[in-house]
């Protein structure tokens, strides 16, 4: 192979690769208590543990659609009106702290992003009005949890419930990565030419 059709064919590996990467960016998934996500809402949601927001998740899975709101231990759960299938038990993953907490102006306009792996089957928001929750059903991309209720509200956390997974390479990354190593080899070949 001479070194312009290989200088041609890096090229377009290069462009069909940076084609791919881009078409799979997508806009953030915007979780609040309309999003088609949403499973519903627990007021005051008190203890914050793990197992007891655990036990929060499985309280709406549980429930019918359009219910509530029904007291269990104190707190109040009501379930939207978003139909899902195969829903699983809530299994602790991991908490994430608000660490814009202790600024008195955190209230203000609060969003907290974040990317997830296909691990994570929920999300529940700790505000100082109660815990929202919604059904991710193992969703891979980011998610953005709007925060702009005024003083008061508090974000204090954002809890993700699922099964770890291991992560498989998307096709798009896999389709960059060859591309960038071919486009180095038609670089290496061309330097050792000249």
């Amino acid at each position: 192979m001479n070194l312009l059709n290989l200088k041609k064919l890096a090229a377009a590996l290069t462009a069909v690769c940076s084609l791919a990467f881009a078409s799979t960016a997508s806009a953030a998934l915007i979780l609040t208590n309309t999003s088609a996500s949403y499973l519903g809402y627990v007021d005051k949601g008190t203890p914050a543990d793990p197992d007891s927001e655990e036990d929060y998740v499985d309280q709406l899975v549980g429930m019918a659609i359009n219910t509530g709101p029904v007291t269990v231990d104190s707190n109040k759960f009501t379930r939207s009106g978003n139909a899902f299938v195969g829903m699983p038990a809530a299994s602790f993953i991991s908490k994430h702290n608000n660490p814009d907490k202790e600024d008195p102006d955190f209230e203000l306009n609060f969003k907290d992003t974040f990317v997830l792996d296909g691990s994570v089957d929920y999300a529940l928001a700790k505000y100082g009005f109660g815990d929202w929750v919604w059904f991710l059903d193992g969703y891979i991309g980011t998610i953005e949890i709007d925060h702009s209720f005024g003083k008061g509200s508090g974000l204090s956390h954002i809890s993700f419930f699922g099964t770890p997974t291991t992560r498989v390479p998307d096709s798009a990354s896999t389709l960059l990565l060859i591309g960038l190593g071919l486009a180095s080899v038609g670089f290496v070949a061309r330097r050792r030419k000249a």
